[in-house]
């Protein structure tokens, strides 16, 4: 499992091959003795913030579509979505104060300029899905979800409008008591050490959490 790449391909490549695997001159990923029945998935954000937009989607794109080997699937993130909106006119660009996409979307305009890389991108985030599952049948893993955003559980897992909506995006005030982690924290339920795990990205923080006493690893 990778988290939010950002159009940071180099750093992610670096973690698939630590894990295992093989890329190849193409950019395909093969598998190894390490790897065998494993697959890679992505927590979502693929672009923005990084400046290596372009080579991400190539690279996902290839990976999703043509790859024969090593199943990779990707989680819808905020970012994700709001770029796929930009792009087919969902939303537009005037809808956001001046200087607001070039700051927080800006892989928008180099996507744009691309008829082959939106089509590509279209492609990639049409094939996202709001979550992933992984059931256990042994007794030495635990099963587990995979969303983008550290929703409350009780949207983890479904489908509705309002479901997808949380598990890809959840608003957090990083300036208010408590900054980020505050919101994180009201998400957690203290008493779900029993249940599936649920792993989440979306917010950067500078170790990872594994909560000994709950479900969460951040």
């Amino acid at each position: 499992i990778i988290g939010d790449i950002h159009s940071c391909i180099h750093e992610c490549k670096e973690l698939i091959i630590k894990a295992g695997f093989i890329i190849d001159e193409n950019g395909l990923i093969h598998g190894s003795e390490k790897t065998k029945n494993l697959e890679i998935i992505s927590l979502g954000d693929l672009i923005d913030k990084g400046v290596m937009t372009k080579e991400t989607i190539e690279f996902f794109f290839i990976n999703i579509f043509y790859n024969n080997e090593v199943k990779v699937r990707v989680v819808k993130g905020n970012h994700d979505g709001a770029v796929e909106r930009l792009l087919t006119g969902k939303t537009k660009e005037e809808s956001y104060d001046t200087g607001f996409v070039d700051q927080f979307y800006n892989s928008y305009k180099d996507i744009k300029s691309d008829g082959e890389l939106v089509r590509k991108f279209l492609l990639i985030v049409d094939s996202m899905v709001p979550f992933v599952y992984y059931r256990s049948d042994d007794n030495k893993t635990k099963s587990f979800y995979v969303t983008h955003a550290p929703c409350s559980e009780k949207y983890v897992g479904k489908v509705n409008k309002d479901s997808i909506k949380q598990q890809m995006y959840v608003f957090s005030n990083r300036d208010g008591d408590g900054g980020v982690w505050a919101t994180v924290t009201k998400n957690i339920n203290p008493d779900s050490s029993n249940y599936p795990l649920i792993v989440s990205g979306h917010f950067a923080f500078k170790s990872v959490y594994n909560g000994k006493k709950d479900n969460r690893l951040l």
